[in-house]
C-alpha cells in the first residue's frame, strides 16, 4: 500500500498528506447532521468542532505553518479535547439518560475535566485515556444500579446498530494504532483510515434511539 500511495504522491507529498488526513474528515459530518436532526446541538457541536479542529491540526502538521495564529502543537492539543469529548458524549449518549439534566451536568463536568486535564500534560496518555475511562465506568455502573438491560442489547434493531458501530470502531482503533508510529505512517494514511472508519461508527451510534431524544432517520 505505501509503495502505491507514493507512486500516487510522487512529488505532490504535501497534498496528497492533506487530502488524505484532512479530507477523511468528512466521514464525521453524517453523525453531525445526525446530531441536529435529533435535536442534540451539544453532540452536534463537539463533533463539528472536532472536524474542524483535526483539519487545522492536520492542515498545519503538514504545511508546517501556523494556521489562524496557532501552531500544529497548539491545535493538536484542541484536537486532543475535541476528540476526548467525542467519546465521553458517546458514552452519555449510551447511559440512556431518561432525565435531561443528568446528561447536562455531566456534559459541563467532562468539559471543564478535559479542558483542564488537556491543558495540564497534553502529551501524557493518562490525561486522554482518564476521562474516557471515566466515562466508561459511569456506563457501566449506570446500568449495574439500575439492573436494566441497555436499550442497545435488547431491542435487537438498536443492538444491530450498536453492533455495527462497535466493528467499525474497531477497525477505527486498528489504524490508529498502525498511525502512532508517525515516521512509518506514510502521508500519515492510516490515521485518515482513523477518522474514516471513526465517522461510520459514531454515525452508527448515534442512530440508536434512546430516551427522550427525537431520534430521526438521518
Amino acid at each position: 500500500m505505501t509503495a502505491l500511495l507514493e507512486q500516487l504522491a510522487a512529488g505532490n507529498e504535501v497534498t496528497a498528506q492533506l487530502i488524505l488526513v484532512t479530507g477523511t474528515n468528512i466521514f464525521s459530518l453524517p453523525c453531525v447532521y445526525a446530531c441536529f436532526k435529533h435535536e442534540c446541538y451539544f453532540e452536534m457541536w463537539v463533533g463539528l468542532g472536532t472536524a474542524f479542529v483535526s483539519v487545522m491540526y492536520h492542515s498545519a502538521e503538514a504545511l508546517k505553518e501556523p494556521l489562524l495564529g496557532m501552531n500544529d502543537g497548539k491545535w493538536h492539543r484542541l484536537d486532543n479535547v475535541f476528540a476526548i469529548m467525542s467519546f465521553v458524549s458517546l458514552m452519555l449518549w449510551l447511559m440512556d439518560n431518561k432525565n435531561r439534566k443528568h446528561d447536562e451536568f455531566l456534559r459541563w463536568f467532562f468539559f471543564v475535566l478535559v479542558t483542564w486535564a488537556q491543558e495540564r500534560g497534553p502529551w501524557i496518555l493518562f490525561y486522554t485515556v482518564a476521562p474516557i475511562l471515566l466515562a466508561f465506568s459511569l456506563l457501566i455502573l449506570k446500568y449495574i444500579v439500575t439492573l436494566q438491560l441497555p436499550i442497545f442489547i435488547k431491542s435487537p434493531s438498536e443492538r444491530n446498530k450498536f453492533l455495527k458501530g462497535l466493528g467499525l470502531l474497531g477497525i477505527a482503533i486498528y489504524f490508529f494504532a498502525l498511525g502512532l508510529n508517525e515516521r512509518a505512517d506514510y502521508l500519515r494514511w492510516h490515521h485518515g483510515m482513523w477518522h474514516l472508519f471513526c465517522g461510520l461508527a459514531f454515525y452508527q451510534f448515534f442512530q440508536i434511539q434512546v430516551a427522550g431524544r427525537k431520534v430521526k432517520a438521518a
